[in-house]
C-alpha cells in the first residue's frame, strides 16, 4: 500500500501504526528530510513534489510508483493529497483502490463553507458567519459579526480552486486588523469564512465511519493550544458527549462518509452550549493519541478499505493524556513574548513556564518520541533550531 503525503505528525503515526502491525507500505512525501523519512518504521519514502503546489505532478509520482509496484491502496494523508486523489481517482491503475468515499463526500468536507452550509441546513449550531463577495461588503460585516471576529481559510473550493494561502485561521481585532488579514488571505477573489469568534472548550470526535454510520467515536479535549496553528498541543480523553456524537453522525450519514473523520466543536462550559466547527476527512495531527490507547485509526482504514473489515474499538482510556512537545515548546515561546493567546488576557511568565513542564509529567504521552525511535522528534527540533539561526543571520546581514 501506499501513504500519500507522508508528512508531519499525522504521516508519522500512520507509519509507525502500519510497520508495527507488519504491513508493507510506501510512503511518499514532500519532506526529504523530515521526520517521517528518519523514522526507523519507514522502510522505502519516496520524495514527490508538492501536492498543494504541483498536484498534477504529485498524482504522478503516485500514479507510477502504484503502477511499478502494484500498489493495491492509497490512503491520503493531507487535505492537499486527499484532494487531488480524491478528484483524478480515475487514473489511478485498475486493482488499486483509494481509500476514500465518494467524490462529493470529499469535495464537502474540504471545501469548508460549503460543509458549513451543510451543517447549518442539518440544523447543526454553527458560529455566525457572513459571506464576504466584495471589500465592499466589509462595513456590512463589521455591522452582522462585530470584533473580535475570526477568519478561517475556507479550504480546498469544491471547484478545485486550492486556498489561497496555508493559514489556519485568524482573528481580526479591530477594522484595520481586519483589512491586512483579508488583503493577506484572499488571493484570486476566494474571501476566508468570516465568522463570529465563540469561547469555551475545543472538543473533538474522532470517528471511523462505515457508509455513513459512525460505528467507533472516541472524544478529547484540548488543554493547551497553539492558536495560529489551531493546533491542540495538550489534549486529554474524555467521555463521548452523546449530543455531540449524535450532531457528527447527522451529517456523516448526510455525507454517506467511510472512513477516518475528525470532527471538531468548540463547548462553552458555563452552558453546554455547541458550535460545530469543522470535519477533517483524513489523519489528525493527534491521532497518536488514540492509537496509544488501541484506537489504531491508521490499521483500521487499511483494514477497513482492504478487506472490509469494520473496526472493533476497546473501551475509551478516560483521562489519558498526549503532548506534542515541539508544538508546546512554540507555543511557550509566543507566550513568552506576549503574543499568544490572541485574546488576551494570557498567562504570566512563571505560570507559561509551569504549563510547559507539565506536558512532561508521568502519563503524558508524546506525539512524537519514543526510545525505540528517536530520530524524528530529533529533526522536527533541530529543523526548528536550524531555521531560526539562518533567519537572525539574514536579518544580521540585511
Amino acid at each position: 500500500m501506499l501513504l500519500a503525503g507522508a508528512v508531519g505528525r499525522s504521516g508519522l503515526a500512520a507509519a509507525r501504526s502500519l510497520s508495527r502491525r507488519g504491513v508493507s507500505f510506501v510512503a511518499v512525501g514532500h519532506e526529504p528530510k523530515g521526520m517521517v523519512a528518519a523514522s526507523r518504521h519507514v522502510g522505502r519514502y519516496v520524495e514527490a513534489p508538492s501536492a498543494e503546489d504541483d498536484p498534477q505532478a504529485f498524482l504522478d509520482v503516485v500514479i507510477e510508483i502504484c503502477a511499478k509496484g502494484d500498489v493495491r491502496l492509497v490512503i491520503p494523508v493531507l487535505d492537499a493529497t486527499l484532494a487531488v486523489c480524491s478528484e483524478d481517482r480515475e487514473r489511478l491503475p485498475e486493482g488499486t483502490t483509494l481509500a476514500v468515499p465518494d467524490a462529493e463526500a470529499v469535495r464537502n468536507v474540504l471545501d469548508k463553507r460549503l460543509n458549513l452550509e451543510t451543517a447549518r441546513r442539518l440544523d447543526v449550531r454553527c458560529p455566525a458567519e457572513f459571506a464576504l463577495e466584495s471589500f465592499d461588503q466589509i462595513p456590512e460585516l463589521i455591522d452582522r459579526i462585530g470584533f473580535p471576529m475570526v477568519l478561517k481559510n475556507p479550504g480546498w473550493g469544491s471547484d478545485g480552486s486550492r486556498p489561497a494561502s496555508a493559514f489556519k485561521w485568524q482573528i481580526a481585532k479591530d477594522e484595520r486588523g481586519l483589512r491586512t488579514l483579508l488583503a493577506e488571505h484572499s488571493a484570486g477573489g476566494r474571501f476566508p469564512v468570516c465568522q463570529e469568534l465563540v469561547e469555551g472548550i475545543v472538543t473533538n470526535l474522532c470517528c471511523f465511519v462505515v457508509d455513513g454510520e459512525i460505528v467507533a467515536a472516541q472524544q478529547y479535549r484540548s488543554l493547551r493550544r497553539l492558536a495560529w496553528a489551531g493546533v491542540a498541543v495538550l489534549r486529554e480523553i474524555v467521555a463521548s458527549d452523546p449530543r455531540l456524537v449524535e450532531q457528527a453522525e447527522r451529517l456523516l450519514a448526510e455525507l454517506r462518509w467511510d472512513g477516518v473523520a475528525h470532527v471538531a466543536f468548540v463547548v462553552r462550559p458555563s452552558d453546554g452550549t455547541t458550535w460545530y466547527m469543522e470535519t477533517n476527512g483524513r489523519f489528525w495531527g493527534s491521532i497518536e493519541t488514540s492509537i496509544a490507547t488501541g484506537w489504531d485509526f491508521p490499521y483500521w482504514q487499511y483494514r477497513y478499505f482492504a478487506h472490509g473489515a469494520a473496526p472493533a474499538p476497546p473501551p475509551s482510556a478516560i483521562g489519558r493524556r498526549s503532548c506534542w512537545h515541539f508544538g508546546d515548546l512554540q507555543l511557550l515561546q509566543r507566550r513568552l513574548r506576549g503574543i499568544e493567546p490572541p485574546v488576551p488576557p494570557g498567562p504570566g511568565t512563571r505560570r507559561a513556564i509551569a504549563d510547559y513542564l507539565s506536558g512532561f509529567a508521568p502519563g503524558v504521552r508524546s506525539d512524537v518520541f519514543r526510545l525505540d525511535d528517536p530520530l524524528p522528534d530529533l529533526v522536527e527540533h533541530w529543523e526548528w533550531i536550524r531555521g531560526g539561526v539562518a533567519k537572525r543571520l539574514r536579518q544580521r546581514t540585511a
